[in-house]
């Protein structure tokens, strides 16, 4: 079977919060999994409310928030209810982002580190050889 992903999707078990209209039109909003996630869109389980395709959700991860579009849903026939895949509006970033990419200690540098770890390189770096050079000539 053809996959049309754009992208790889992570196995994931994240809860998030989720808030939409259903096809009743009753506001919803509840606790959901997000059972694999990637960059641009989630497969959200768990869902007690009926959807279709092009509905607009709110998905909360932590603090941060963003509006998907439902691309499919339907019954899972078991405790997970209505399973729905969803895809992130181009203008909104990923709530999930830190748990694609985790922050390492390169990302985590502040500007202030980053600086004196330049300065150390460009400045410090040839002092130290010129002084190494010139212990090695008085030896």
């Amino acid at each position: 079977m053809f996959d049309r992903r754009r992208e790889p999707r992570m196995k994931s078990n994240l809860t998030v919060l989720i808030w939409g209209i259903d096809i009743e039109g009753m506001r919803f909003s509840q606790s959901a999994l997000a059972r694999n996630i990637s960059q641009h869109g989630a497969l959200l389980a768990g869902i007690e409310w009926q959807l279709r395709p092009g509905d607009l959700l709110g998905i909360q991860h932590g603090q941060k928030r963003a509006r998907f579009r439902v691309v499919w849903a339907r019954s899972s026939g078991t405790e997970e209810k209505t399973l729905a895949a969803v895809h992130k509006l181009e203008a909104e970033a990923c709530p999930w982002l830190e748990k694609l990419h985790p922050p390492t200690e390169a990302t985590t540098l502040s500007a202030a580190d980053l600086m004196a770890d330049t300065l150390r390189s460009n400045l410090l770096s040839p002092l130290l050889e010129s002084v190494q050079q010139g212990e090695q000539g008085h030896g």
